[in-house]
């Protein structure tokens, strides 16, 4: 049986993770599993650091706080169990007795990320893969959201996603801002009526393509569902049909700088997924959550992006939904 362990740091200053390599065999052992021999470390440059086991396991140690997501993953991943094409868990451990990391064993999916096969994939074959995408967010965004627990809460709903946006204008008045907070504001309260009658799901909430597996031209599974909340199903659309545009065009710093790519590319999911977009009140829901995804991107510090970056991507953003060629040209 092929299997993945996946081990993220709780601790970088600790002297267990200053050899990881050593760690390997008892994480072996403590899931159950024969210790190996050919151990290969993956050139990586992002928070993680992945280790190939005999080819077949997986073990990804990553640094910071990206462990503190597995207990969430590990639920999602149980309840999904067999319901989903996605890795299914095999044991957890999340004492950090052993090392000071979460460590979550699961079965490994075949294929590679959508990122690797892109270029060799048909136009056709494309849309059925984000086909098969679709139907997966389908399946999750009929789950019970009160068995996701970790996920959040999904009570009082709208109360609590206003709350949360209440919270992001306050931070992004603190900052000098690039966008009119003010036009956005009243862009929500004109939008905000249909959140009465919208029910909260289960997204997954990174649908880009590396999550996305393919294997011989077809949809074979999702991965990484640390980002997972209690939401809107429309969060998933967005970040679909970001990644779907991102990827026709991946030296963009930003798909909203080509409005007429997000429209092409808007045409090409509302094929796949048009009951989404006919959904009561969906303009003014995808109008809200645009917001919050500039808001988002005004506010949150990653190390990936600079200040003045994070600015003229919001920017650009607000330009392309608010103003010109506006947020319906390409949605409706």
């Amino acid at each position: 049986m092929s299997l993945l362990v996946s081990l993220f740091d709780m601790d970088t200053g600790s002297s267990k993770l200053d050899a990881p390599l050593d760690l390997i065999p008892g994480i072996l052992r403590r899931a159950g599993l024969r210790p190996s021999g050919s151990i290969v470390q993956a050139p990586d440059d992002t928070a993680n650091l992945i280790f190939f086991v005999d080819g077949e396991i997986t073990i990804r140690i990553g640094r910071g706080a990206d462990g503190e997501c597995f207990p969430k993953s590990a639920q999602i991943l149980e309840r999904v169990g067999g319901q989903l094409r996605a890795p299914r868990v095999l044991s957890t451990d999340f004492s950090r007795e052993f090392c000071p990391a979460n460590v979550m064993v699961c079965e490994v999916l075949s294929g590679e990320t959508l990122c690797s096969s892109w270029r060799h994939l048909t136009p056709w074959r494309r849309q059925q893969i984000f086909g098969g995408v679709v139907a997966e967010l389908q399946k999750l965004h009929q789950f019970e959201p009160r068995l996701f627990s970790l996920c959040g809460v999904c009570e009082p709903w709208p109360q609590l996603f206003g709350d949360q946006l209440r919270q992001l204008f306050a931070k992004a008045a603190q900052r000098e801002s690039v966008v009119p907070l003010e036009t956005l504001e009243r862009q929500i309260e004109t939008a905000w009526p249909v959140m009465d009658s919208s029910r909260a799901a289960v997204v997954h909430n990174d649908v880009h393509w590396n999550n996305i597996l393919v294997e011989e031209g077809e949809f074979s599974g999702l991965l990484d569902f640390d980002d997972a909340i209690i939401g809107l199903p429309e969060i998933d659309l967005m970040s679909l049909l970001h990644s779907a545009a991102g990827a026709q065009e991946p030296q963009l710093p930003c798909v909203f700088s080509r409005p007429e790519l997000l429209r092409r590319t808007a045409a090409m999911v509302r094929e796949i997924w048009p009951e989404m977009f006919a959904r009561p009140g969906f303009a003014q829901r995808y109008a809200i959550l645009c917001a919050r995804e500039i808001l988002l991107i005004l506010t949150e510090d990653v190390p990936w992006m600079s200040p003045d970056e994070a600015g003229e991507e919001a920017r650009i953003m607000y330009e392309a939904c608010f103003v010109s060629p506006g947020l319906r040209a390409w949605i409706s």
